[in-house]
């Protein structure tokens, strides 16, 4: 350590090179308010570290000619010091007010909390994806990753089509029945609705059959201007109903039905978050 602080002042300011370290520690007070300011969220005048700097490398001066080029090495080095503990810093305030405002968007809204068991499921599948990439990666295989990726997709398109792929491919297939003459298994039917067990849908408090809506946040515009969605919260609920043509009508209950729709009813939001419901 004392080695270290010999190097530091081996070398003497003259006058013309104090000057200069002035103005340079100018330049360093216009990071340190930046960084205390915005990273710690300190309030303090904006002048304080544009007086004390240049003032403590000055006064250095006068204790010691050595001691400015020290000085000066020694705020340059802590400006990365606190960079980096400011952004620990405030990514964990950030990270708490986050959970805050999530917590009480939920209790407001009634979004129920994620269970253990599903957290545990996507820490595992995380991990999973993880060791895969490190063995790829130790094993000299990552461009295993061109073959693997494409075949994953292609396999579960095949064979594990998503619901609603499936419901186009059967609508496609299966003629129109009338009421009077449905078969056992799959049919396809049209009429009116008529309801049963009406329901108050959550948000614009209107009976109705059924409802979905979702809660999705909005992020802020891209460069190009684009604004993405991401779902927070979903809800499907149906009661029971009658389907009616003129031949007849047949109940339907309507617990584990999915909608397949591709407009949107209705529509409130306030940024950071809309709602849709349809």
């Amino acid at each position: 350590m004392n080695d270290f602080f010999t190097l530091l002042t081996q070398n003497k300011a003259d006058p013309g090179a104090l000057i200069f370290l002035i103005l340079f520690s100018f330049g360093i007070a216009l990071f340190q308010t930046v960084i205390f300011a915005a990273l710690y969220n300190l309030k303090f005048p904006n002048w304080l570290f544009f007086v004390l700097t240049p003032l403590l490398v000055g006064g250095s001066y006068l204790i010691d000619a050595s001691y400015p080029f020290a000085i000066i090495f020694v705020l340059f080095l802590t400006l990365f010091l606190f960079t980096i503990i400011g952004m620990i810093y405030s990514g964990i305030i950030s990270s708490k007010k986050e959970k805050i405002e999530r917590e009480k968007f939920n209790r407001i809204h009634n979004i129920p909390k994620t269970p253990l068991k599903d957290k545990l499921l996507g820490f595992l599948v995380l991990v999973a994806i993880i060791a895969a990439f490190y063995w790829l990666a130790v094993s000299e295989n990552l461009k295993l990753l061109f073959l693997i990726i494409p075949g994953l997709i292609l396999v579960s398109s095949i064979f594990f089509p998503s619901n609603k792929s499936k419901f186009l491919k059967m609508e496609s297939i299966l003629p129109t029945s009338k009421v009077a003459a449905i078969a056992m298994g799959l049919v396809e039917i049209e009429g009116d609705l008529e309801e049963i067990e009406s329901i108050s849908s959550p948000y614009f408090k209107k009976p109705c059959i059924g409802y979905y809506y979702k809660i999705e946040k909005e992020s802020p515009p891209d460069d190009d201007g684009r604004t993405t969605y991401s779902t927070i919260f979903s809800e499907l609920k149906t009661g029971k109903f009658k389907i009616k043509d003129e031949t007849g009508s047949v109940t339907v209950d309507g617990e584990g039905l999915e909608y397949f729709f591709d407009r949107v009813d209705n529509q409130q939001g306030e940024r950071p978050d809309i709602l849709k419901l349809i």
